[in-house]
């Protein structure tokens, strides 16, 4: 399934899902009322203060997880974000980001989701980008944390719930609960998607 993708192939392998559209990247950010997971918030870093970034929800590497139950109620026009990642400095900007990402996949936008990776990512053809996520839609995003990874990158953690053909589901089942990382790096005023450290492994199982 999408093999030999090179380092775009992560992309789509681990994240079959997508989100809807309906309100702006500045207004799709929401404080979610729940604690955030153990890693801890990030300083700015080097990025410039007041900048216009985003972040980037994209699935990473594909591993199995243990069971869950989803909690979203469908697509939203939000982020929601914990307050570990709201502490972050970059919490806002990363969520931001992350629904841009989230959107173009829920629209089935090829151009608007190759826009927002890597030089190193962009080897994903519009092929596979509708073999990866025609079907799918995500819902209940929400934003974890932000830390800083290894290599200086963003480290994006994020959940949220897909719906797809069961062909198109790393799980085989129309329902996938995710817990992925998108690693970050600074763009111009935005951010780029990067490959995943090496070893790194998403967490999905099915719902």
């Amino acid at each position: 399934m999408l093999g030999g993708l090179g380092t775009g192939g992560w992309l789509l392998l681990a994240h079959h899902g997508s989100h809807v559209a309906g309100a702006s990247p500045a207004g799709g950010i929401q404080l979610a009322g729940q604690s955030g997971t153990t890693s801890a918030a990030a300083s700015a870093g080097g990025l410039a203060a007041g900048a216009s970034m985003a972040s980037s929800s994209q699935a990473t590497g594909s591993t199995t997880a243990g069971t869950g139950t989803p909690t979203d109620t469908g697509p939203t026009d939000t982020v929601a974000m914990t307050a570990v990642a709201a502490a972050s400095p970059m919490g806002p900007q990363v969520a931001a980001f992350l629904w841009r990402y989230f959107d173009a996949i829920n629209r089935h936008d090829y151009a608007a989701y190759t826009g927002l990776l890597g030089s190193r990512e962009q080897a994903v053809t519009p092929a596979q980008f509708d073999s990866g996520f025609s079907s799918t839609t995500d819902s209940g995003e929400t934003l974890q944390s932000v830390s800083i990874a290894p290599d200086g990158d963003y480290q994006a953690e994020v959940t949220f719930t897909s719906r797809q053909r069961p062909s198109q589901s790393q799980t085989g089942t129309r329902c996938t609960q995710w817990d992925i990382s998108l690693f970050l790096t600074p763009g111009g005023t935005d951010f780029l998607i990067d490959p995943p450290p090496s070893g790194y492994r998403a967490s999905y199982a099915a719902c």
